[in-house]
């Protein structure tokens, strides 16, 4: 269960920022913007520096949140656009125990009592630009480039009790991770209100490699639009820190409103 736990929390603290959708099928002069709020169900997978896996569903993630913000906005003038989002989560997690040992001993033995609380903060922030490659009635195509960044900061506390005596441990450990990223992103019209967008980009920098690839469909209402698709995102780092690799999968509900 202790692993289970200290996985949930190395996976939450790597949570995916989101991905944007093209918002106009035709350029304009004037700035449009588009703010974004969005439902994502990643379970996560990895690799611990030990050689050890992580992997912890999505309802493992929803019964441990403490609190969570996953929300974009998006300015675009004619070709040109630039779109900022956020994953910030705070979570916590803790297992007691106890187990008897040497049970037939006098007095019924001994008896370990062990608690291990975590708890984590992490935050997502992706920072990206574009400009439009394609235009015609049924696609639209962008050219991406920018950064995301990863901030942790991650908190272990370990108590041990037996017959009396106790010993306890208390880690904090911060990590930041800096990449620039390029990629494309594209929406392909079905009919007048039905479309299918798609992203994907690649990065280095602090991190040894990340990548995120996006699909889904889309329903437009006029000013807004719902997406539901499928996203994932992943990350492999140098082995000098928590993890060596690092990936979140699942489908995701956005609801976008142009203003």
């Amino acid at each position: 269960m202790t692993s289970k736990i200290c996985g949930l929390a190395i996976g939450f603290a790597t949570a995916l920022a989101p991905v944007g959708t093209a918002a106009q099928d035709a350029p304009s002069d004037a700035w449009q913007w588009t703010g974004s709020l969005y439902l994502w169900g990643a379970g996560i997978d990895g690799t611990t520096r030990f050689g050890s896996d992580v992997s912890v569903s999505f309802g493992d993630i929803l019964d441990n949140l403490d609190f969570g913000v996953l929300a974009s906005l998006e300015a675009q003038r004619g070709k040109w656009f630039v779109l900022g989002d956020i994953v910030y989560l705070d979570v916590s997690a803790g297992q007691a125990s106890s187990r008897p040992v040497l049970p037939g001993l006098p007095g019924g033995g001994v008896t370990i009592d062990s608690t291990a609380a975590v708890g984590v903060k992490g935050t997502v922030f992706n920072l990206v630009g574009g400009y439009e490659l394609v235009q015609d009635r049924n696609l639209t195509l962008h050219g991406v480039f920018g950064a995301r960044y990863l901030s942790l900061d991650a908190t272990v506390n370990l108590a041990i009790t037996t017959g009396g005596l106790g010993r306890s441990v208390n880690v904090n450990r911060s990590e930041n991770k800096l990449d620039a990223v390029v990629g494309l992103r594209g929406r392909a019209r079905i009919d007048d209100r039905w479309f299918v967008p798609f992203y994907l980009d690649v990065g280095t920098g602090q991190s040894d490699f990340t990548w995120q690839a996006f699909a889904g469909i889309g329903y437009n209402f006029g000013r807004s639009d719902l997406v539901f698709g499928y996203r994932h995102i992943g990350w492999e780092f140098d082995g000098s820190g928590l993890l060596t690799d690092i990936a979140f999968s699942g489908p995701g509900l956005k609801y976008s409103y142009r203003f």
